[in-house]
């Protein structure tokens, strides 16, 4: 087993991503969350930065457990590198998720996941 440097170095950016936002996080909901209404905004970037932005320091914590608790073992399983492109791929898609099921394509609001 090797050390989950792809799983450290994602919460760490998680960790200097929110620092950053909470500096005016009004403005870093307003200019990177994810509006379905506006989803082409920003060339499309806000699926994958939404995943970034938490709603204060709260949830901070509690979002950064579970990708500890499990990130070193998926980061083994799949290597770093899948690792990484999952992580991409859900952080895209997650905001996509509960627009479809849940109809809210026409949403004026940001979602944060």
């Amino acid at each position: 087993l090797h050390q989950p440097v792809a799983t450290y170095s994602l919460l760490a950016l998680v960790a200097l991503t929110s620092y950053l936002a909470f500096q005016d996080l009004d403005l870093a909901i307003r200019t990177w969350g994810f509006v379905p209404a506006e989803w082409p905004r920003m060339a499309g970037l806000t699926m994958p930065t939404t995943f970034f932005i938490h709603g204060g320091w709260p949830p901070l914590p509690g979002n950064a457990y579970f990708p500890r608790l499990t990130g070193d073992n998926l980061e083994d399983l799949l290597g770093p590198w899948r690792f990484r492109w999952s992580v991409a791929v859900g952080a895209s898609a997650g905001p996509a998720a509960p627009c479809a099921l849940l109809k809210l394509r026409r949403a004026p609001l940001p979602i944060l996941i």
